[in-house]
């Protein structure tokens, strides 16, 4: 695994420009600054990727929290849901609770 990081906040898009031309491994995995992944979740998707084919793999829960007083408070989980469980444009286009939303998958060079 390699880190990359820019001296001031670019954004997204050019965070991921910048892993894609310093990469030269077959997958890239894209973790938002404040998110947090669970142990092993990352091989997860990765075998994943091996088993279907597929040229793109995320999380089907994601958690939110909120700052609450000295601590953080659990929101409302979003449960990813999809047809054979395969998230087709078609699909991430037309609804709100997509692992596209999250920004936070592991995908192929190749796509």
């Amino acid at each position: 695994m390699k880190v990359l990081r820019h001296d001031w906040n670019r954004g997204g898009a050019a965070a991921r420009n910048t892993c894609v031309r310093n990469w030269s491994g077959d997958l890239i995995f894209c973790l938002d600054a404040d998110n947090v992944l669970a142990p092993d979740s990352v091989g997860l998707l990765a075998a994943a990727l091996g088993r279907t084919g597929c040229e793109a793999a995320a999380f089907s829960t994601l958690r939110y929290f909120q700052v609450d007083g000295g601590g953080f408070r659990e929101l409302e989980p979003w449960e990813i849901s999809a047809p054979g469980n395969v998230c087709g444009l078609e699909h991430i286009m037309t609804t709100i609770k997509t692992p596209a939303a999250s920004g936070n998958y592991l995908y192929t060079r190749g796509s």
